[in-house]
């Protein structure tokens, strides 16, 4: 261990992600992520999710630090039920 309390491998790798930050915000070179899972899998599922199974899925997402997710799509139920519960799923998340 260092003095700072890191191990050697520990203190590179915090040294290379800030050196990763500092380009990418010197460069404007981000990448951005969308997750789509909640809605566009969902439609194709052969059984319905949970509206709970769905909002910790959800959460759970967002806990990673993904800022844009896909919850939903407003559909007809007759048409895609997987997502009958956009409404309150986006309510939720809101």
């Amino acid at each position: 261990m260092t003095h700072s309390g890191m191990t050697h491998a520990e203190k590179t790798h915090a040294e290379k992600t800030h050196a990763e930050k500092t380009h990418a915000e010197k460069t404007g070179e981000f990448v951005s992520i969308c997750e789509v899972g909640p809605r566009d899998g969902l439609q194709i599922a052969k059984t319905r999710m949970t509206t709970d199974d769905k909002m910790r899925w959800i959460a759970s997402l967002a806990a990673a630090g993904i800022k844009e997710i896909e919850v939903g799509s407003f559909v007809p139920a007759r048409v895609i039920p997987q997502l009958s519960d956009t409404p309150e799923i986006v309510a939720k998340t809101l």
